[in-house]
């Protein structure tokens, strides 16, 4: 919070006390505080879908009873499906009172809606021909499945790959730690982010931001 009030009001005093500058714009908004926002995301995205594959592999494993896993998988998705529905609804509803500039957005909208037009069997989406292509291309439901395959096969044969198992959960222990030393960065990297961001846009951005976080805020407080 800190960081996010300083980075505020360090970009406003750059908008307003600095800019035009070629050096400022060039090499400190661009090449440093750019850099450090992104390279944080950058670490994100990461780790995620290693730390999906084997959290989940680990997790099936963890059963003690194999024959328990189609119970909790279906509780699972039950809830998943609920909450899921409630949040969004929760979200429409609290967005509907607020008054967003869209004009900006609709060549956005227009694109999203045709990205979303579904060209295959929604099912077999779900089903990777290649996780190495899934992975690499960040299909996070593929790689999802395929860690699920993983994990009940080898909850099945449990005692014949303990080595394998015992793989998994160091890996899991590992990308766990890495996880926590890249939200350390959060403070600078929401600095960098909001310096950069009210550097160059100005104080105009503080209005629309404002309400975004009243929306995001209040919606997770109420969710909670």
């Amino acid at each position: 919070l800190s960081s996010m009030l300083f980075g505020i009001v360090l970009g406003i005093f750059i908008n307003i006390f600095l800019l035009p500058s070629t050096f400022i714009e060039t090499f400190i908004i661009n090449d440093i505080l750019s850099t450090v926002a992104s390279l944080f995301l950058i670490l994100l995205k990461m780790i995620v879908l290693p730390l999906i594959f084997v959290s989940i592999i680990s997790g099936i494993v963890s059963v003690s009873d194999i024959s328990t896993l189609g119970r909790i998988g279906i509780k699972t998705f039950a809830l998943y499906v609920l909450t899921t529905i409630f949040a969004i609804s929760l979200a429409l509803f609290l967005s509907s009172f607020i008054d967003y500039d869209m004009s900006l957005n609709n060549n956005v909208i227009v694109e999203a809606a045709n990205l979303n037009q579904p060209d295959t069997n929604i099912i077999l989406s779900f089903f990777p021909e290649n996780f190495f292509a899934a992975l690499a291309s960040g299909n996070i439901i593929q790689v999802l499945v395929f860690a699920i395959f993983i994990g009940v096969a080898s909850a099945m044969i449990k005692t014949e790959v303990t080595q394998f198992i015992n793989l998994i959960e160091n890996l899991n222990r590992i990308f766990n730690k890495i996880v926590l030393i890249i939200i350390k960065m959060t403070p600078l990297a929401v600095f960098c982010l909001l310096t950069k961001t009210f550097a160059l846009q100005g104080i105009d951005v503080f209005i629309p931001l404002l309400k975004y976080f009243f929306v995001v805020a209040s919606v997770l407080v109420i969710h909670f």
